[in-house]
């Protein structure tokens, strides 16, 4: 769990350091793993900001060569965070409350570090070995041996309507 006392710390800055093993949340396919957070909470009157830099690693399957590889995440994340009398909230229109709650003393932010994370993985799960290797080298079998050899061929799009007879 990751989680962060915010009530009781004076205003001003105060550095954290937190890791975790794994994070994961049912329903989800992917399973972080070394999660760390570090970071400077910002306290000001009833706002609070939690700026730092978040690592993790994940396993993912390659998408070209069907082979599983870890992927390392960096993100720098930076959150605003405003007491109210219902409790607390984030000044981002983009994250819902849902995310984070006060328990105690302390901001549990569990669930909106997984979401942050969820955001970082790429489209694309290519193998660190396999991003800067062409699809025809990988899998030569799969080339048109024929194209680009005397063969030319007319690839306008008119030609299927020049086939049509209106008679």
């Amino acid at each position: 769990m990751i989680k962060i006392r915010v009530i009781g710390l004076e205003d001003g800055n105060h550095a954290f350091d937190i890791h975790t093993e794994k994070l994961r949340m049912s329903g989800n396919d992917y399973e972080f793993k070394n999660i760390s957070i570090v970071g400077e909470l910002i306290i000001h009157g009833t706002k609070v900001n939690l700026k730092g830099n978040l690592e993790a690693s994940v396993d993912l399957n390659c998408d070209r060569s069907g082979k599983d590889f870890t992927e390392n995440i960096k993100k720098e994340v930076d959150f605003i965070f405003k007491f109210n009398a219902n409790g607390i909230e984030i000044l981002d229109d983009d994250i819902d409350n849902s995310l984070f709650r006060l328990e105690g003393n302390l901001l549990n932010i569990n669930d909106l570090i997984y979401e942050e994370l969820l955001l970082t993985i790429p489209l694309k799960k290519i193998a660190p070995e396999y991003r800067d290797v062409e699809f025809e080298k990988l899998f030569p079998d799969f080339i048109d041996k024929n194209t680009g050899k005397d063969e030319k061929k007319d690839t306008s799009t008119w030609n299927e309507l020049k086939k049509l007879n209106f008679n």
